[in-house]
């Protein structure tokens, strides 16, 4: 007969984190209203403190960034448009959009009362930041119509 005395506890499955299985490295969440110019692109800082940044890009890593937004005034059937940028950013020098950094746009379109809509990106970096720069995510919004206001906003950023 023969008897173990060695117990064995089963392991416990590994949960995926942050989106997808990545880790989340910066989120934000912005409750200060802020009005949308009619016909321009604006930048939407993340969280009410203030910045811009998602998240730092190196050459080649894989990320997914998630923005949902909630608006007052968009009228019933007219639409915002949010997408992702890069930039490369040193402080203390000018901030500069980088050409061809620009991902799909993606429509949010309003609905009677609070209209709510979310625009995600899955992307790798294929960009080499200039020496001493880095190479920054950033969300932009751009309302055709006017006095349309993105009253909340939320923000997620994950890379590998």
């Amino acid at each position: 007969n023969f008897t173990s005395t060695e117990t064995t506890t089963p392991s416990k499955p590994t949960e995926p984190e942050g989106i997808l299985g990545m880790s989340v490295t910066n989120a934000g969440f912005r409750n200060k209203d802020v009005p949308l110019p009619k016909g321009k692109w604006k930048s939407i800082p993340i969280g009410d403190a203030g910045g811009y940044s998602l998240g730092i890009l190196a050459n080649g890593t894989s990320f997914i960034a998630d923005t949902e937004l909630t608006f007052k005034g968009l009228n019933p059937g007219a639409a915002v448009i949010g997408r992702f940028y890069l930039v490369s950013y040193k402080k203390g020098t000018p901030t500069r959009r980088l050409k061809g950094g620009t991902y799909p746009a993606k429509e949010i379109v309003g609905t009677a009362g609070t209209s709510l809509g979310s625009v995600m990106q899955m992307a790798k970096s294929s960009r080499t930041p200039d020496k001493g720069r880095s190479i920054r995510l950033r969300f932009k919004v751009f309302a055709g119509t006017k006095g349309v206001t993105f009253t909340k906003a939320s923000h997620r950023f994950a890379k590998d």
